[in-house]
C-alpha cells in the first residue's frame, strides 16, 4: 500500500450503456423518474470502476438487433414533423442525459450509430410526432441509398452539433457510423459516411472494425480494431490508438468470460500500457437481451443470451460477454467480480503510467517483462494472479520511494 492516490485516468474507456435494458428489466416507463434514477445509479457505478466515456442514444442504437426486429425505444432527441414536412427537435431528455453523465463523472461522449450494424445499409429506428401521433419515421426500410434519411441527417446533425457546443462537450464527443463493417461492405459504409461527415466536421468519427484497409484507404480515421487484430494497425500513424474485445476474442486474449481466470481479465492493463493505447471499448456494460434482441433475459438466470428457435436453444454470446453488472434491487446495479478484475487492470495501468512519468516508459516495461520468457503481446501474457500482485507491489514500492 502506498500513501498516495492514483493519478487521473488517461485512457478513454467506454462500455456501451444500454438504458433500454434497464427499463425492460425493471419494467420502468422509459424516462420516467424511476428510470432516470436507475440510469444515474448505473452511471455512477460505471464511473467508479473506470469508465469515462458514455454511449449516448440520440436515436435508437441499431446494435444487436436482428433485421426487421426492434428494441425498446430509448431516443434522447425528440423529433416533430411539422405540417409542412419540416422538422423540430427537442433536446430536453438529451440535455438531462448529458447533465447526469457529467455529474456522475463522465468526461467523454459517443453518439450512437447513425447506420445499421455490420453493413451501414439502413437508418436506425427514429420515432417522431406526426400530426399528434408518435410513430416511427425511419428504420430498417430506410436505406442509405435512398434520399429521405440522408436529407433528414442534413437537417438534424447541425442541430445536434449546435447542442453539443452549447453544452460544452463538443471537444470530447465522438460519432459512430456503423458497428463492425466488413471491408466487402465499404461501398455501403462510404455511402453512410458521405451522408454524415459533412455535418460533423471537426468531430472524431470512430468505429469498431478490424480490417486495416479501412484506415489505409482513408475511409476511417479512428479505427477500433479487436485485440487479436490490433497489431496490424500498430505501424500506422494513427491519431489515436484504440482497441476492443468482444465475443470472438476467447482464445489467447484477455477478456471477461465466466470461463476465464480473473488474471486474464486484469491483464488488459499491462497490454494497454505497453502498446500506448489511448482508448478501450466494449459493447456490453449491461446488455440484458438475447442475440438479435428477440427477447429480454434475466441475467441472473441466463448468462449466454440464448435464443430459442424452432430447433431449440442455442448460445448467443459466451457467458459473461454481454454484461459486467447485474440489475440489483431498487434500480441499483450489482457488480460482478469480472468488473472488479477489469478495474484492477485499469488501476495497474494508472500506477504504471505514474511510475513511467517519474522514471521512464522503458523502466516500467522492464518491470513488466524482465522475468518473463517472452514479451507481452495481446495474445501472449501471464495468467497467474501472483504475477499481477507481485508486479503491482513492485510498482507501488518504487512509487513510494519517489514520493
Amino acid at each position: 500500500m502506498v500513501n498516495a492516490g492514483l493519478p487521473p485516468q488517461k485512457l478513454i474507456h467506454t462500455e456501451w450503456f444500454h438504458a433500454d435494458c434497464i427499463a425492460d428489466y425493471y419494467k420502468y416507463k422509459v424516462f420516467d423518474e424511476p428510470h432516470w434514477q436507475a440510469i444515474e445509479h448505473f452511471m455512477q457505478t460505471a464511473v467508479q470502476r473506470g469508465q469515462n466515456m458514455i454511449y449516448t442514444p440520440i436515436f435508437m442504437p441499431p446494435l444487436d438487433t436482428a433485421p426487421n426486429e426492434e428494441r425498446t425505444t430509448i431516443q434522447l432527441v425528440g423529433v416533430t414533423v411539422r405540417d409542412d414536412g419540416s422538422y423540430a427537435f427537442d433536446f430536453t431528455q438529451f440535455d438531462r442525459w448529458v447533465e447526469t453523465a457529467l455529474r456522475c463523472g463522465f468526461t467523454h461522449f459517443e453518439i450512437s450509430h447513425l447506420a445499421t450494424q455490420a453493413g451501414a445499409i439502413a437508418a436506425p429506428k427514429i420515432m417522431a410526432t406526426v400530426h399528434n401521433e408518435y410513430k416511427q419515421i425511419f428504420g430498417w426500410d430506410s436505406l442509405l441509398s435512398e434520399p429521405e434519411y440522408p436529407a433528414f441527417l442534413a437537417i438534424c446533425l447541425p442541430e445536434i452539433t449546435k447542442e453539443l457546443e452549447r453544452l460544452g462537450i463538443a471537444e470530447n464527443t465522438y460519432f459512430h457510423i456503423s458497428d463492425e463493417p466488413r471491408f466487402a461492405q465499404i461501398d455501403n459504409y462510404m455511402l453512410a459516411k458521405n451522408a454524415i461527415s459533412p455535418y460533423v466536421k471537426g468531430y472524431k468519427i470512430m468505429d469498431a472494425l478490424s480490417n486495416v484497409n479501412f484506415f489505409d484507404s482513408g475511409v476511417v480515421q479512428y479505427p477500433v480494431p479487436t485485440t487479436d487484430r490490433v497489431h496490424l494497425f500498430m505501424e500506422r500513424d494513427l491519431p489515436e490508438r484504440w482497441t476492443y474485445y468482444c465475443c470472438t476474442q476467447g482464445k489467447g486474449c484477455s477478456n471477461r468470460f465466466f470461463s476465464m481466470r480473473l488474471a486474464r481479465t486484469r491483464a488488459i492493463g499491462i497490454q494497454l500500457f505497453k502498446f500506448h493505447i489511448d482508448g478501450f471499448l466494449h459493447w456490453g456494460y449491461n446488455f440484458y437481451n438475447t442475440a438479435g434482441s428477440r427477447r429480454h433475459i434475466n441475467p441472473y438466470q441466463i448468462s449466454d443470451a440464448i435464443n430459442e428457435g424452432e430447433s431449440g436453444a442455442y448460445a448467443g454470446f459466451p457467458s459473461g460477454d454481454a454484461y459486467l453488472v447485474y440489475p440489483g434491487e431498487n434500480g441499483k446495479p450489482e457488480e460482478s467480480i469480472r468488473l472488479l478484475a477489469l478495474e484492477a487492470g485499469l488501476n495497474d495501468l494508472r500506477a504504471m503510467q505514474a511510475l513511467a512519468e517519474k522514471t521512464s516508459y522503458d523502466h516500467v516495461l522492464s518491470l513488466i517483462e524482465d522475468d518473463l520468457d517472452q514479451p507481452i503481446t495481446f495474445i501472449e501474457f501471464p495468467t497467474s494472479d501472483f504475477y499481477y500482485i507481485q508486479l503491482r507491489n513492485r510498482v507501488n514500492r518504487e512509487l513510494e520511494k519517489l514520493q
